[in-house]
C-alpha cells in the first residue's frame, strides 16, 4: 500500500506516484533552495523509459524507477535495493544528467546520490538518509 493507495500492478503504482507528484510539485517546490518545476511520466530514455523524471529549472534532477509485478491476481513486490533496479535507474540518470535516482515499489522507497563517472554505488555511501 502506497500512501494509503490499495494499487495493483506497476503501471497503476507508477501512474499514482507521478500524479502524487505532480499534485505536490505543482508548478514550483522548494526544497533546500532546489526548485523543482516539472514531474515527467514515462520519459523516453535511449532505447528505454525512466519511469518518472523530476525537473529543476527544466533539466532532469531525479530519475524515479518504481517496481512492482502483477499477475493475475499475483502481485509481487521487486526490491528497491535490488542491483538490477539501481543499475536500471542509475542508466537513465546518467544519460539523462540527473543528479539523483529514487527506486520505489509501493512498500518502500529509497533515495540515492549518483555515483561519479566510473565509480560503483555504494549502497551505504550513496543511499540518502532523508527524502528528497
Amino acid at each position: 500500500m502506497f500512501m494509503g493507495w490499495n494499487l495493483g500492478g506497476e503501471a497503476a503504482f507508477q501512474a499514482e506516484f507521478y500524479h502524487y507528484l505532480r499534485e505536490v510539485i505543482g508548478n514550483g517546490y522548494n526544497v533546500n533552495g532546489v526548485v523543482f518545476d516539472r514531474v515527467e511520466f514515462e520519459r523516453r530514455v535511449d532505447s528505454g523509459r525512466a519511469d518518472i523524471v523530476i525537473a529543476s529549472r527544466g533539466k532532469p534532477f531525479i530519475v524515479i524507477e518504481t517496481k512492482r509485478e502483477s499477475r493475475g491476481r499475483i502481485v509481487r513486490e521487486i526490491d528497491p535495493l535490488s542491483p538490477d533496479v539501481i543499475a536500471q535507474a542509475i542508466g537513465y540518470a546518467s544519460l539523462l544528467g540527473a543528479q539523483y535516482i529514487v527506486t520505489a515499489n509501493p512498500e518502500f522507497v529509497a533515495s540515492f546520490i549518483l555515483p561519479a563517472r566510473g565509480e560503483r554505488l555504494d549502497i551505504t555511501r550513496h543511499r540518502l538518509d532523508s527524502g528528497l
